[in-house]
């Protein structure tokens, strides 16, 4: 059972799969933030109920989040029989909660254990912010539960520790009797009873001590704790600055609701400031630490740990003040700091694109199959061929955050960008496209990105060759085939140069309008899904007639059908009528190395004419049609058959009914990878005679547009069957 796809090295951050073995535990990684768009409890409980009564085995790298998912997922592994927990690197805050759930509870020699007070952050009178103290009172208290009836002690205890903000080593935590056992640094297995936690542990565990014996005991001395660096690590001059700019957001944000519950979109942009400045003096603090650490070595002052009084269980005392937050995790979409972490340009595309796959794990796709979206999300990723620098990867990030969907539709529903905030207003420029006031479209609700091939009424994006660009032009090489020859020994060879054409395709630009009344305009959660339906529905049905029809004259798209060579052209029987020898007339008229990828693409009256005629001419032995009782048939005359709803249906001289060809090889459909939208904010009727003024209608516009083209590069490879009059 795998949850997620697999793909390339650095996967994993929240995965649940099985071990090799098929008796094995199941395995769990928990490498991000509880909750929010990290690791959610209805994920990680519908995934582990499919493990029926397996063994478990969690792997932790968190540094904690929402409180009430850890319980929900702590609770869900309690339950649970044969249940190991695994610090991998850290757990803290919340993560610490799930780390309790284990029979077996383990440590990496290299891993660190943080426990803290619940924290939050809310508005509002004196009555509401008791009440929010006598919450998180609450909350604190069943945590401090949770450490003393896993290691013993009273909560009290546990509580004073938690106060303190305390960090805990292996040996540390051993000692205290919230784990079991540490990992050995190395391969070789330990001397003393060994913890076998399963395939995905290549290591021996230490056993703890006998409780007995150490209660009480003094805490062992240990080194100032290393926190986690910051993977995207900005200066030490940018990170105060960026605080200074949060501060006064914040004070901007209170200001303008002094005495109120904040509205959503604010209390949102309020949590996600708050959590940067955190994760910002995290770093800054961090630095203290390290410089107080080697300040202390370089005077001589050695580090060292009071046992705690009263025969509790010892436990690692804080260091020093002002230890850093708990969430640390990187954030994926901040492309500032993916640039910082990279050692090269040639770096940086690969970060890019790791990155950009987490993103669209992360997606929802509004509107869509989430799964199968992001297949094709994936799948384009992995295709666009001019996408050297990773402009794809980074128009994901920067259009898959939650800041900047949040910011995207609030500006849609404002009806003018400027009515942001500072803040707001950097955000929304991560997708700026030019200086129009264009913006891009977040990638999960792009048709352009998600390129869906359903094909009711086009199969042309099913049959032939897809190209997704990021840039304006795809320049292509074509040829109608390389000629060798066999020859006896000593014989000078032929030439046999091909005859190469070199054809460039622009991508034209496609447009589309959405009027909306103002009334609607603020329900852009509402919005989004359907207006984006109704774009995909109106791209598809352009598309189905420029790609079959178009004359191939800018900025025309170059049509299959009318673009096609004379002398791909057969001319049906005299008479303007269909005969039952057409379809082997192509295929005849067909040149043989084309013809095992060929399809038949016609419209369905077509298609069922012929069908009439054979069926009077040789009854239901003559029938074309492989399975004529499912409907639209899978094969007509032992070819694939595709219904075009843009070709002709009725039978007239010079029609062009009936096409064969392979597709793949002699048609190709180059799309320039995004959708950008502006809003018109305000719609105005016609100008009344002699006034020369149109007033306003009550409604705002969104106006979206893309790129492609199609052209026929192979005219060889098809043959079109046109009534001769």
């Amino acid at each position: 059972m795998t949850r997620k796809r697999k793909r390339g090295e650095g996967d994993g951050w929240y995965r649940i799969a099985n071990a090799a073995a098929g008796d094995g535990p199941v395995q769990i990684l928990i490498y991000d933030e509880i909750g929010m768009w990290g690791v959610t409890a209805s994920d990680f409980i519908r995934d582990l109920s499919a493990a029926g009564e397996r063994a478990v085995e969690v792997h932790i790298n968190s540094g904690g989040g929402d409180v009430f998912e850890a319980y929900a997922i702590y609770n869900a592994l309690v339950a649970r029989p044969g249940v190991t927990t695994v610090v991998d690197s850290l757990a803290a805050s919340a993560a610490s909660v799930i780390a309790m759930a284990g029979e077996q509870r383990l440590m990496a020699r290299t891993s660190q254990m943080m426990i803290h007070d619940a924290s939050a952050y809310s508005g509002g009178n004196a009555e509401e912010m008791q009440q929010m103290v006598e919450r998180l009172q609450t909350v604190s208290g069943q945590i401090a539960g949770i450490y003393a009836d896993t290691a013993g002690g009273q909560a009290d205890y546990w509580r004073d520790l938690m106060r303190a903000e305390t960090w805990f080593t292996p040996e540390q935590a051993l000692e205290a009797g919230l784990i079991t056992g540490v990992l050995s640094s190395t391969r070789e297995q330990a001397p003393a009873a060994a913890v076998s936690p399963g395939p995905g542990i290549q290591a021996a565990a230490t056993a703890a001590p006998d409780a007995a014996t150490t209660a009480g005991a003094p805490a062992t001395d240990g080194e100032e704790p290393n926190m986690p660096q910051d993977e995207g690590a900005l200066t030490i001059e940018a990170r105060r600055s960026r605080i200074s700019d949060i501060a006064g957001r914040l004070q901007e944000i209170a200001g303008q609701f002094p005495a109120a519950v904040l509205p959503t979109d604010r209390q949102a942009e309020w949590d996600q400031l708050v959590a940067e400045r955190r994760d910002h003096q995290a770093a800054l603090d961090a630095v203290d630490a390290r410089n107080a650490v080697l300040a202390d070595m370089h005077a001589g002052r050695p580090q060292t740990h009071e046992a705690p009084q009263g025969g509790a269980p010892a436990a690692a005392q804080p260091q020093r003040p002002g230890a850093p937050a708990v969430h640390i995790s990187r954030d994926i979409y901040d492309i500032a700091a993916i640039r910082q972490q990279a050692r090269s340009a040639e770096e940086l595309p690969a970060l890019y694109r790791d990155n950009a796959l987490r993103a669209i794990e992360a997606a929802r796709f509004p509107g869509s199959n989430r799964e199968d979206a992001q297949t094709n999300v994936e799948r384009l990723l992995n295709t666009v061929p001019d996408d050297k620098h990773g402009e794809l990867a980074r128009r994901i990030l920067a259009t898959g955050s939650p800041g900047y969907k949040r910011v995207f539709g609030n500006a849609l529903a404002a009806g003018n960008p400027g009515a942001l905030g500072n803040h707001d207003g950097q955000i929304l420029a991560l997708g700026a496209t030019g200086a129009g006031g264009e913006y891009a479209v977040p990638f999960e609700l792009d048709p352009t990105v998600l390129l869906t091939s359903n094909g009711s009424v086009n199969p042309l994006r099913q049959i032939a060759r897809v190209q997704p660009i990021v840039g304006k032009e795809y320049d292509l090489v074509t040829t109608a085939g390389v000629t060798v020859s066999r020859v006896a020994a000593n014989t000078p060879a032929t030439d046999g140069s091909p005859t190469l054409g070199q054809p460039t395709i622009k991508a034209e630009r496609v447009q589309g309008f959405i009027p909306f009344n103002i009334e609607i305009e603020g329900d852009w959660t509402g919005l989004q899904a359907s207006m984006m339906e109704l774009l995909r529905d109106a791209k598809d049905i352009e598309e189905a007639t420029a790609f079959t029809l178009g004359t191939g004259t800018s900025p025309d798209a170059g049509g299959v059908v009318t673009t096609l060579n004379v002398s791909s052209k057969v001319d049906g029987a005299t008479g303007a009528i269909l005969s039952i020898t057409d379809p082997t007339n192509l295929e005849n008229a067909l040149p043989p190395r084309f013809r095992s990828n060929a399809s038949y693409m016609g419209s369905k009256t077509i298609f069922n004419a012929y069908r009439q005629l054979l069926l009077a001419q040789a009854g239901a032995a003559g029938d074309p049609w492989n399975r004529p009782s499912q409907g639209q048939p899978a094969e007509f005359f032992g070819y694939p058959a595709h219904e075009a709803s843009d070709m002709a249906s009725t039978v007239a001289a010079g029609n062009k009914v009936l096409m064969l060809g392979d597709f793949k090889r002699g048609f190709i459909i180059v799309d320039k990878v995004g959708m950008n939208m502006e809003l018109v904010p305000h719609l105005v009727q016609q100008a009344t005679a002699g006034t020369g003024v149109g007033m306003p209608t009550g409604q705002r516009g969104y106006y979206a547009w893309w790129r492609n083209n199609s052209r026929v590069i192979i005219d060889n490879a098809f043959r079109l069957l046109t009534i001769h009059a």
